[in-house]
């Protein structure tokens, strides 16, 4: 038999599930347990931050790669000769036309923010694994463990903000 939620517990956001008591969901405004926060907070923004991370990487190389073909290119055409050297102007304005966008969508400083996000993260749950159950509940773990996702967006806000920490 499923337990069906009151008004009331459905308003307060206390939706339990019928086995253990234990809460349906994150509402994103109540109270929750240490548990209830690794499993509704912190595991998905790790989860998001992992696979958000290697896509920032990505679209950098990518640029980079990018710039340096067409860098290259310039020169292989003043090595072709005389009837390519017009050419080279265009070569090196796309170069620094994808250079100005790297530089505008601030990729390197992403990039580099998510690794710091997700290695903070990932110490923490390591952490977090190698204590006991009565150490999870103290009051210097929770703080621990708030306090390491909350800096952890933080770093991910700065740099997609670029905005001064």
């Amino acid at each position: 038999m499923v337990a069906v939620p009151t008004e009331a517990e459905q308003a307060q956001g206390g939706t339990h599930a019928s086995s253990g008591g234990g809460r349906a969901a994150d509402n994103l405004f109540g109270p929750l347990t240490i548990d209830d926060y690794m499993q509704y907070r912190a595991k998905p923004i790790c989860t998001y931050l992992e696979r958000t991370a290697p896509w920032r990487g990505f679209w950098m190389q990518l640029v980079e790669i990018i710039i340096f073909i067409l860098n290259s290119l310039g020169a292989v055409m003043v090595g072709l000769g005389a009837a390519f050297v017009p050419y080279v102007a265009l070569t090196v304005a796309a170069a620094q036309i994808a250079r100005s966008f790297l530089e505008f969508s601030n990729l390197s400083k992403q990039v580099e923010g998510y690794n710091a996000a997700v290695n903070q993260i990932h110490n923490m749950m390591n952490q977090w694994d190698h204590m006991t159950r009565t150490q999870q509940r103290t009051s210097k773990t929770i703080k621990l463990v708030v306090n390491t996702v909350e800096q952890a967006l933080d770093i991910v806000a700065v740099a997609l903000t670029d905005a001064l920490p």
